[in-house]
């Protein structure tokens, strides 16, 4: 049930046929109503209340939600310590606080490991020298910083810009960052801060666009499996277009903008940041996601591999947020607002329409 169709439905707007499918839906099930009550519950919640106590409030609601017994999510709750990772551009060895998930244990846990590792370390974050493997063929030298599944890192470059750095991505920029040029090349996830300087732009280059400071913070999302590239600003504005394009667009505060592998015109529309920038807090936020793309998100948290046993389930919208931090929470909560249960095999977690 899509997330803006429960929104009208507990804010009494519903149209009365609407209305009357929800009820319906809600019906169908003691798990979907409680939903619907932790829903209203967080709703209701001040806009100013913080990230932290949304969290804490949803995992006490989250509680309230049945678990089916026949495929039981996990029992476990893996630990999320918070802090996120520090890479100063000049360091050339990156402590890693927040590792990537360990699927090697038992059942379903799923523990998030914290060490300090030096650079290059197998699965920990990575500060290489690219230009030495010869992956980029810029005559300067360059440096990448990586992240694995569940795994995040904070980067501060030379000019005083900060970047938070998402799970299962990475950040090249040059060596020499700053001397000449301002110019990052991300695949996966980042927030920019960008500290402002007119003479030297700070350009982000992903796989088909190309995002220009004009003074802002903003959220750069180009995974591969997207073939798109989205930009969303939290503050200021930024020029967002194709690489050699003649004019870009330029988005301001609040304002999404994706442009899709092989167009040329950007989408623009009206959003709330806080969807977009709720990864940075430990949650995971979904309106109206096809259920597809949710497991493509969900691969990139866990090491626990998910698949949909039911091709036609791979469009069906789903909505809600729950914390990172728990895979039980997240896998409890997706079957219970989809018809779908999940089954276990082997290491894989299936997918597959719940029975009428």
């Amino acid at each position: 049930m899509p997330l803006s169709t429960l929104r009208r439905y507990l804010a009494g707007a519903s149209p009365d046929e609407e209305h009357r499918r929800v009820d319906a839906w809600a019906r169908e099930s003691a798990a979907r109503r409680r939903y619907l009550n932790a829903l209203r519950t967080l709703l209701a919640q001040s806009p100013r209340d913080g990230a932290a106590q949304r969290s804490a409030a949803w995992g006490r609601l989250s509680a309230k939600l049945d678990r089916p017994t026949a495929t039981a999510a996990p029992e476990f709750r893996a630990p999320w310590d918070g802090p996120a990772v520090h890479v100063p551009v000049r360091d050339p060895r990156p402590r890693v606080l927040a590792g990537a998930f360990d699927n090697r244990r038992s059942g379903w846990a799923i523990p998030l490991m914290a060490a300090a590792v030096l650079a290059m370390a197998a699965g920990g974050l990575r500060l290489i020298d690219a230009s030495a493997s010869g992956s980029v063929p810029a005559p300067t030298a360059m440096r990448r910083v990586a992240t694995t599944r569940g795994q995040r890192a904070e980067v501060r470059l030379d000019d005083g810009t900060q970047v938070e750095l998402g799970v299962d991505s990475h950040l090249e920029f040059p060596a020499d960052f700053g001397a000449q040029t301002r110019d990052v090349y991300l695949e996966g996830t980042a927030y920019f801060h960008v500290v402002h300087d007119t003479t030297k732009p700070f350009t982000v280059h992903t796989a088909n666009a190309v995002t220009r400071d004009v003074g802002t913070r903003f959220v750069v999302r180009a995974y591969p499996s997207d073939h798109s590239t989205a930009v969303v600003v939290t503050e200021g504005s930024v020029a967002l277009g194709t690489p050699g394009a003649a004019a870009d667009s330029v988005l301001t505060r609040n304002q999404l903008g994706v442009l899709r592998a092989g167009a040329s015109s950007i989408a623009v529309s009206a959003v709330d940041p806080a969807a977009y920038t709720a990864w940075m807090h430990g949650q995971l936020v979904f309106r109206d996601a096809p259920l597809a793309s949710v497991v493509r998100e969900l691969g990139r948290w866990y090491s626990t591999q998910i698949r949909i046993g039911d091709s036609t389930l791979a469009a069906m919208p789903f909505s809600a947020s729950f914390d990172a931090e728990s895979f039980r929470e997240a896998i409890a909560t997706l079957t219970t607002v989809l018809p779908v249960r999940a089954v276990r095999r082997g290491k894989v977690v299936v997918l597959e329409r719940e029975s009428e």
